[in-house]
């Protein structure tokens, strides 16, 4: 595993990542991996997308959990989840009456 090799069980892991998976996502993913590698500390820092971007290509964090792809030349990215989400309507609406609605269906309509 890439973590054996680079900590050798221990040392830091510098994490930056959106304030939403922070809250949501991470407490469970840092738990499993305290409990994997008890000797690395983890430290969490919190900005927008962009941000955490630039962290990640001018390696100031090991890491980084963004909503969108980096483009950057020497970095990988790799999708870790897949969200599910909803979209909520007036019963009335013209949308309604769908099983499922995908993000072109919303295009042109009024805010």
């Amino acid at each position: 595993m890439w973590l054996n090799r680079t900590f050798n069980n221990q040392g830091h892991l510098r994490v930056a990542s959106l304030p939403g998976l922070a809250l949501v996502f991470l407490p469970r993913v840092f738990r499993s991996f305290c409990g994997e590698f008890p000797n690395v500390n983890i430290s969490l820092v919190t900005r927008n997308s962009g941000t955490v971007q630039g962290w990640i290509a001018t390696q100031e964090f090991d890491i980084g959990l963004t909503g969108n792809a980096i483009d950057h030349p020497g970095l990988l990215t790799l999708p870790f989840t897949a969200a599910a989400g909803v979209c909520v309507m007036p019963a009335a609406h013209p949308l309604a009456a769908r099983a499922y609605v995908e993000p072109k269906d919303l295009a042109g309509l009024r805010r």
